[in-house]
């Protein structure tokens, strides 16, 4: 189909026209016909054909003017795009052709009917929206849950986002509650300044001002390696935000959302990061971006825990300083938010330094699984194994089971 052949090339394009190439391409379209307000919003290849298309500056078989732009900047994928276009021409043509006279009318009422599923066109090229992104309108409410469990949390010198989890416990990242604890930055860690004054979550959004929920001052359960904590909420507070309460597996086949909060200096305002899929490092050992990161099969520098287990990759725009998001599933109409995993850190490490410009193709964040979290408290003794329970519930194989529901 027509539809196939464009959703496959726009598909192929975003993984071959990416960071300051993708930049370079979609700003020759400024002003032709693009406003500085779609420029803006315009982060991917299929962002920029949906609003070429709503401009009628191209359409489904007819990359024309796109193409023009396209031998200035990528003369290498022109061909790749002349040929599909030639290819869903001649479809159309078959269409045609094929409605006036010798088909079996059967077919005849099928095709019309599949005209009709597709939005009442008669003609593949003439479709405007070419994703249907409609989703059961229950997912509002799913969304609201989601947030309303998400904090900032806010030290002396750091901020970080922490997730509501089990009966009176924040998760977050492990050098998030370690860094909250630090009045300098040469400092050590200092469970007992996590009683500070100076130390609190807020669940900020969408209050201008939010109450301040403090940590008990103790040595939180957490693991380094896996790089998560568990701080728990001191008691005698005002009501605190209902908690995350599902958790399932990540999968490679569906997409999911950060809910975070940037760095400074606007960190008060939580940012969703919507449709982000997992990549898989080994799924193309020849693939380019792979290659920033390993070559022949050794890790590069500023990459030496990519392959951590109990971690995933996937590409995301929340800005540093958002460690301690959770990712939830996205097309999910259950009554509650599903948590797969929390996002840790990005790569490279110096992508993260002052100064340092990385191009966006060779930037990687990563997180750690729920299920990952879940089996390590449950390993790190008996009172542990009961703030598993709190959290997680009481089912213990994970690997038998894609969603686990906190009891």
């Amino acid at each position: 189909m027509a539809l196939d052949i464009h959703n496959e090339l726009v598909r192929y394009l975003g993984t071959q026209i990416v960071g300051t190439e993708f930049s370079e391409l979609r700003d020759l379209f400024r002003h032709m016909p693009l406003t500085p307000v779609d420029i803006a919003s315009i982060k991917t290849i299929s962002n920029l054909f949906v609003c070429l298309q709503k401009y009628e500056t191209i359409n489904v078989g007819d990359y024309t003017l796109f193409v023009a732009q396209l031998k200035r900047t990528h003369p290498n994928l022109v061909r790749k795009v002349k040929d599909a276009e030639k290819e869903i021409k001649s479809i159309v043509n078959e269409e045609i052709q094929g409605s006036s006279g010798d088909r079996d009318p059967g077919v005849d009422a099928e095709l019309r009917n599949e005209k009709k599923r597709n939005g009442g066109e008669d003609r593949t090229y003439q479709f405007r929206k070419q994703i249907d992104n409609t989703h059961d309108a229950r997912i509002i409410d799913v969304w609201t849950r989601a947030r309303n469990a998400v904090g900032r949390i806010k030290g002396p010198l750091y901020t970080g986002t922490g997730i509501r989890v089990g009966s009176k416990y924040i998760l977050t990242a492990y050098h998030v509650a370690k860094d909250i604890t630090k009045e300098n930055t040469s400092d050590t860690e200092d469970w007992s300044k996590l009683g500070s004054e100076h130390v609190w979550i807020e669940f900020h959004f969408p209050k201008k001002i939010a109450e301040k929920f403090r940590f008990i001052p103790e040595r939180p359960v957490y693991d380094e390696k896996l790089d998560f904590a568990i701080l728990e909420l001191q008691p005698g507070q005002s009501a605190i935000p209902q908690p995350i309460r599902k958790f399932g597996k990540p999968d490679y086949s569906q997409s999911f959302a950060l809910l975070g909060h940037p760095g400074k200096p606007k960190s008060e305002i939580m940012q969703f990061d919507s449709d982000i899929e997992l990549f898989d490092l080994n799924a193309d050992k020849n693939s380019s971006r792979r290659g920033y990161m390993i070559a022949n099969d050794q890790v590069k520098t500023g990459y030496e825990e990519i392959r951590d287990q109990g971690k995933v990759l996937f590409d995301c725009w929340v800005q540093h300083g958002a460690s301690g998001s959770p990712g939830i599933v996205m097309g999910n109409a259950d009554e509650e938010p599903i948590c797969t995993l929390m996002l840790v850190r990005g790569f490279p490490s110096q992508a993260f330094s002052e100064n340092v410009d990385v191009p966006h193709e060779q930037m990687i964040e990563q997180g750690v699984t729920m299920e990952a979290i879940a089996n390590k408290t449950n390993s790190l003794g008996e009172s542990a194994k009961r703030l598993k329970i709190d959290i997680f519930g009481v089912v213990m194989d994970y690997a038998d089971r894609d969603v686990v529901r906190c009891i």
